[in-house]
């Protein structure tokens, strides 16, 4: 499947992985799982980690403005890394502004968690 959703830190960091070519179906068609897993937590903020290092190809940017988790209450901060693609890096840098998200591009997992780490620091230490 070219979207897999899944807890990195339950209840707080939601992993969101692409791969291959990413279709507008498949990017809407995850939307429901990651609003459910927001309404879930406990947690006041949860936020994203979005891996694209295995993604070759996105939808268009208007593929992704019917998106609820992006608006979701609880969203914290979403951290981007792996984008290996210029087109890819542009369509992300677009919907973190159409949706006046919190948005972090970084180039590596470690960054990323690094990131967050820095962003929350009510989360725990996390080894990576």
């Amino acid at each position: 499947m070219p979207v897999r959703v899944e807890w990195y830190l339950e209840d707080r960091i939601i992993w969101l992985h692409s791969s291959g070519v990413v279709t507008a179906e498949e990017a809407q068609g995850v939307d429901p799982e990651l609003v459910a897993l927001f309404d879930q937590s406990s947690a006041e903020q949860v936020h994203v980690i979005v891996d694209n290092s295995e993604a070759e190809r996105m939808p268009a940017p208007t593929a992704f403005m019917s998106l609820q988790w992006p608006k979701h209450p609880k969203l914290g901060w979403s951290v981007v890394y792996g984008e290996k693609r210029k087109m890819i890096k542009f369509i992300t840098a677009t919907v973190a502004q159409l949706f006046k998200a919190h948005t972090r591009i970084v180039e590596t997992f470690d960054e990323a968690v690094d990131a967050l780490q820095l962003l929350d620091p009510t989360l725990p230490k996390m080894d990576h």
